[in-house]
């Protein structure tokens, strides 16, 4: 468990969305009478067409803020089936198209059936691009909503997620899409979600305005010195928050299924103090819920005086380890209640939080 010693930071620069006003669109198929209703906020529709014979919509969407392009299909089912049969009968297809479809995940949300997968192409330079399917069966027309972007990061997904849990089927005259704005308090930031590598639950803190960027978790076999071999084990985040200067590093990484939080913490802390012992001050341990935290100060930085402020919580489950490292320069007394309210909101979940 090496893995999680020694992290680099990369920033990302874009906008955390998820602050545009809401926009409601509904698609209708011809002779229905309900709609599909998505909330899309700040996308900007280039294409939408009908069928001749009236047996299919489509649009195509792309929000320029957030890089996320969508595309909605309603067609007339191929055959009698639910949610899983239309995935079923358009997977079949689209797993053959070129770039092929890598890192396949199959999933239930409400009543849709998603495929997650990524693409890789090649245009000058490699781009990935993160996709999700998500597929309805609806009497007797199945529904596709595609949603994709190059370079998704961690806090994209908020986007992905808050798109999906809009997804709803309602009938004419039940609900309208012109109708007044009703003046509310302003929402709560949604949480972030760092899903746990091939898991169905992952860890969701609160960071208002973080950006987070996601990379993979990797291991090194060494023979004199030298890196023979690497392997990906896992997921890595990093970022920080703007307006209250934390920096954060979270790493969730494959492991023993026996280690607990405990085994987690001490074999990890026990690695990570050697290399910085000298530097530390103020070491302090304690126990919050399920998590496991070490918080110390490294009053000497570079050769300069910095005061760091490093708080570390560590985790364990099925077989997963993880830590949230937060960090600040130039600490002071009254930075303390940032650094409470992220580990506070520290938890394990089963799904990804639905925004408020």
């Amino acid at each position: 468990m090496s893995w999680l010693l020694l992290p680099s930071l990369v920033l990302a620069a874009d906008d955390l969305p998820g602050s545009a006003q809401s926009t409601l669109r509904k698609l209708t198929y011809p002779g229905k009478t309900w709609s599909l209703v998505v909330d899309l906020p700040g996308f900007d529709f280039r294409n939408r067409t009908t069928r001749d014979d009236l047996t299919g919509v489509r649009i195509f969407g792309e929000n320029e803020r957030t890089g996320v392009v969508i595309s909605v299909y309603l067609e007339k089912a191929e055959r009698n089936g639910d949610a899983e049969d239309c995935r079923a009968y358009y997977w079949s297809r689209a797993k053959k198209k070129s770039p092929r479809p890598k890192d396949v995940r199959f999933i239930a949300r409400k009543d849709m059936a998603l495929v997650e997968y990524t693409t890789i192409r090649t245009e000058g330079v490699e781009i990935r691009q993160d996709n999700v399917s998500a597929f309805l069966s609806h009497d007797g027309v199945w529904i596709e909503i595609h949603l994709s972007k190059d370079s998704r990061r961690a806090t994209d997904r908020i986007v992905f997620d808050w798109l999906l849990d809009s997804v709803r089927i309602v009938e004419q005259g039940r609900e309208s899409t012109s109708a007044p704005s009703v003046a509310a308090a302003t929402p709560r930031p949604a949480p972030l979600f760092l899903q746990a590598p091939g898991k169905q639950w992952g860890v969701s803190f609160e960071a208002p305005g973080a950006e987070l960027e996601m990379r993979p978790l990797y291991d090194f076999d060494r023979k004199d010195y030298e890196i023979t071999e690497q392997q990906v084990i896992g997921t890595q985040w990093d970022g920080r928050m703007e307006k209250s200067g934390l920096v954060f590093w979270v790493a969730l990484g494959t492991a023993d299924p026996s280690v607990d939080a405990r085994e987690s913490r001490d074999l990890l802390w026990d690695g990570f103090k050697r290399g910085k012992a000298a530097g530390m001050i103020d070491i302090r341990v304690s126990v919050r819920g399920d998590l496991l935290v070490v918080e110390y100060l490294a009053p000497v930085v570079g050769g300069r005086k910095a005061d760091v402020k490093n708080t570390l919580a560590f985790l364990a489950r099925d077989g997963i380890a993880g830590i949230v490292w937060i960090w600040k320069v130039d600490y002071r007394v009254e930075d303390a209640p940032a650094f409470e309210a992220v580990l506070d909101s520290i938890r394990i979940v089963e799904t990804v939080p639905t925004p408020p």
